[in-house]
């Protein structure tokens, strides 16, 4: 860029991993603020950065592009995520014997609720059916083996 003391003023680049919302200035079209993580600062770990534009379309194509980025950083709270309980550790045990089943249920069920493939309804139903079909049988055989292994009676 050849504009005059372009490269003399003192530039900072923020990595946008530091970026934690991004905000529109109330009752002013031309100004939005940006709120940082700042590290290693004796002044605190939160700036707030007021920017501002000559023209309107320039501020909103800015907020615009800025929240989207941070949506696809997926960036829902500036909190720290809350301290695994007990059940969250339980339930992710159940995700873990969970995988099997739905790894392979996933990759031979065509997803019906993506568009382009709705026209594959007879393969998912069919394929549902025979996945029903592989569990009810493996639910029978793991009971005749209780049934076998322990001496519980088939009357029950």
């Amino acid at each position: 860029i050849q504009l005059p003391g372009f490269r003399d003023a003192p530039w900072e680049v923020i990595p946008f991993e530091d970026i934690l919302y991004c905000e529109r200035g109330v009752g002013d079209e031309k100004h939005f603020n940006l709120h940082v993580h700042q590290h290693d600062s004796h002044l605190g770990n939160l700036i707030t950065l007021e920017l501002s534009t000559k023209d309107e379309a320039v501020m909103s194509a800015w907020v615009e592009a800025l929240r989207a980025r941070l949506l696809a950083q997926r960036r829902k709270t500036t909190e720290a995520p809350p301290a695994k309980g007990v059940m969250d550790s339980l339930m992710e045990w159940v995700e873990w014997l969970q995988f099997p089943v739905k790894f392979f249920v996933q990759r031979t069920i065509p997803d019906m609720d993506d568009p382009k493939q709705q026209h594959l309804y007879p393969v998912s139903f069919t394929m549902s059916m025979v996945w029903l079909a592989v569990f009810a049988f493996s639910v029978v055989k793991a009971c005749d083996g209780i049934h076998e292994d322990f001496g519980i009676s088939t009357d029950v």
